[in-house]
This record gives C-alpha cells, structure tokens and sequence, in this order.
C-alpha cells in the first residue's frame, strides 16, 4: 500500500474537454441501462443527443482531474 496521497481536483469542462466528457457519458449510461435503457451503435457505444448541450450559457459541466 502506498503512504502518497491522492487529490482529486473537480474543473470546469470547456470545448476542449469533449472528449473526456463524451467518455463519462458512456459510464454514466452504462450504469443507467438497468433502468432506462438506450441504444447501441455500430461502434459499441451508446447512442445519445445532448453532449453538445453541456456547453450552452444555461449548463456548465464539471470534470474530475
């Protein structure tokens, strides 16, 4: 076991953030196809509409570093 501590920072998500925030919203659907599920495309990857909504004046998205 190692005696380094970790911090865990959470940022503001900018435009050059995309792809990170793209792959946690695989995460986050991935845990919610129990209940809701969504669909799947040709890739492997879940399919949504709303990753580009998380950079309008109305919603600010955060990320952990």
């Amino acid at each position: 076991m190692s005696n380094q501590s970790s911090k865990v920072s959470i940022v503001k998500a900018g435009p050059e953030d995309k792809a990170v925030v793209a792959n946690l919203v695989q995460l986050y659907l991935y845990e919610m196809t129990g209940n809701l599920p969504f669909p799947i495309g040709r890739d492997g990857r879940f399919e949504y509409d709303f990753l580009d909504r998380f950079w309008n004046d109305e919603l600010v998205g955060y990320i952990p570093t």
